[in-house]
């Protein structure tokens, strides 16, 4: 068992054996190792890691010797950022195609999302332009079968993708480009430049060279083949123009305990690992991390997650945190999530067991807090409890466009699902939570045929909605209801008998302070239960009363969670 140290000082290099007198300096370095069970890799507090990758690990540690990764030293929680500075006005050049189209050199990172003005208290987001993601599909050596209509990637019709390039991710052909020279009449079969036929394995995405459907201002693309970024700023350069511009890359930082391809088996099923006080931020894909079985996530945030188009689907999409089938045993306590484009946590897909959810604080989040996509399977032992959600489905990221938000801002959405079928869930329990909306979103949104199924396994109760309004609660695709009172009323199910729709009283959640006041209806009004709450009766949400509190708060200019347990 060893402990690895990290760190950006002077001293640091990856030639060293990375120990606290010689640490390493990059992630390459860490993902690049064999960590051994039982050992720890710690970084630095107060650096920050902006490399062209991400922390990327499978199958480490055991359930007996897990494996860490965590941090050292005092500060700011060390940071592992997936995004390229795009900000001095050096690194823009005008194309003259037309002239308000510039262009910025990005390194070999692959940038799915712009964010502007990101030294500002209120950063926006640019919009793609120029990219598509494409399913799995064939071409012979001269053509390929493009399968997403022009509609959904906000190009018109009569604007296809000639000169531009078509680029393989993934699969048998992965890394090669394919110039689009014209169409076949009026499909979507793409006549391309001569080269291996792409088979069934083949993933891939259009990779503009031009700027062909950046008609708008604000519209980006990625171009691989020149490995450009291209923006349609109409008022100058856009360093000059913003203050700040980030290029969130289209990757994320994988800790990855496994998941078999049937999802149901886990690929390594004794692996395990913990993640400590580690601040992850700017990815633009799926999710950020992504983990297996046997895990546990302590003191960490997630932040400025998701916002480009899936390339397997053709829509925009990104978590904190997804759990991609076959995974057992897991703990997210102390957590931070802050700005993801869609859920914060989502389950997707395969047999689930002993889940913990707790002392977590949800903030500006598109889509909400938790979500579930069971696909007939079956999830049980799901403990979701003091947990504090503010302000979600408002996101920035989230709001690019109106018609692409996610409409619910809960914790276990989604429990049933009208295109893949029911889950099952069995003991599982969502109590002492707090959730206050400052939007008119879905609190609640448990999509079931039959209205019921799904949530007889469920006990949702001693919880804080907040506050009631129209069509605040979803239980299948036609009902809607307006109030926690008609939501306690549901037949066969009874919800939230002891819960309220009274505002919370937070201190002072404006400037991220949500502590309870001393009149919050909140107080002392939750349910006792063993191992999570440290009174009795306890308070809901993640932060206990307590007359002369213990920590600082938590701000939105510094979201570095601190112990609620």
């Amino acid at each position: 068992m060893t402990i690895y140290y990290v760190s950006k000082e002077a001293i640091a290099s990856d030639n060293n054996p990375g120990t606290y007198a010689l640490p390493w300096s990059s992630l390459a370095k860490v993902n690049a190792t064999a960590i051994s069970n039982g050992s720890s890799v710690l970084f630095r507090r107060g650096d920050t890691w902006r490399e062209n990758t991400g922390l990327r690990k499978s199958g480490v540690g055991t359930v007996a010797l897990p494996v860490t990764f965590g941090a050292y030293g005092e500060g700011a929680l060390p940071r592992i950022d997936h995004s390229i500075d795009l900000s001095s006005p050096s690194q823009w050049t005008n194309t003259g195609l037309p002239t308000n189209i510039w262009k910025a050199t990005v390194n070999g990172y692959q940038i799915g999302q712009l964010l502007l003005d990101w030294n500002t208290s209120s950063p926006s987001a640019a919009i793609m332009a120029g990219r598509a993601g494409f399913v799995r599909g064939t071409g012979t050596a001269t053509t390929i079968l493009l399968s997403i209509s022009e509609a959904a990637l906000l190009r018109s019709v009569d604007n296809w993708y000639t000169g531009a390039y078509i680029y393989c991710y993934r699969g048998t052909h992965a890394g090669q480009n394919r110039l689009i020279t014209g169409y076949i009449g009026s499909t979507k079969t793409a006549i391309v430049g001569s080269g291996s036929t792409w088979d069934a394995s083949d993933s891939y995405f259009i990779s503009g060279s031009n700027y062909d459907g950046m008609e708008a201002a604000k519209m980006f693309c990625w171009s691989q083949p020149d490995n450009c970024v291209y923006f349609n700023s109409p008022s100058g350069n856009p360093g000059s123009v913003y203050d700040g511009i980030v290029g969130a890359q289209r990757f994320r930082s994988n800790i990855n305990s496994g998941s078999g391809l049937d999802g149901y088996t886990p690929a390594y099923p004794t692996s395990s690992f913990i993640v400590n006080d580690i601040e992850f931020t700017l990815s633009c894909d799926d999710c950020v991390l992504q983990v297996g079985i046997n895990s546990l996530l302590d003191g960490c945030k997630f932040s400025w997650c998701g916002g480009e188009w899936d390339v397997e689907n053709g829509y925009r999409d990104g978590y904190g945190i997804m759990y991609w089938t076959a995974c057992n045993n897991i703990e997210v306590r102390n957590c931070t999530f802050y700005e993801i484009y869609n859920n914060a946590i989502s389950w997707q897909y395969g047999h689930m067991d002993n889940h913990k959810i707790h002392h977590n604080i949800f903030i500006n989040n598109g889509g909400g807090n938790n979500e579930t996509w069971p696909q007939s399977a079956t999830y049980s032992n799901f403990t979701i409890v003091h947990n504090t959600s503010y302000g979600n489905s408002q996101g920035v990221i989230g709001g690019q466009l109106e018609s692409e938000r996610q409409v619910y801002s809960e914790f276990f959405a989604r429990v049933c699902d009208q295109n893949y079928g029911p889950g099952v869930y069995i003991n599982c329990i969502v109590k002492n939570n707090i959730c206050y909306s400052t939007s008119s979103r879905l609190r609640f949104f448990a999509y079931s045929l039959d209205n019921f199924v799904g949530l007889d396994g469920i006990t949702y109760d001693y919880n804080c909605w907040s506050p009631d309004h129209t069509d605040c609660y979803k239980y299948n695709p036609n009902n809607l209801l307006d109030s926690l009172q008609q939501w306690q009323t549901i037949p066969a199910a009874h919800p939230d008998m002891n819960s309220t729709s009274d505002n919370p009283l937070f201190v002072d959640a404006a400037n991220g302070d949500f502590r309870l006041q001393s009149d919050s209806p909140c107080k002392y009004e939750g349910t006792y239960l063993v191992g999570y709450s440290t009174r009795n009766p306890p308070s809901m949400g993640a932060f206990e009363y307590e007359d002369i509190p213990p920590e600082p708060p938590v701000t939105p200019g510094d979201l570095t969670p601190f112990r609620r347990t």
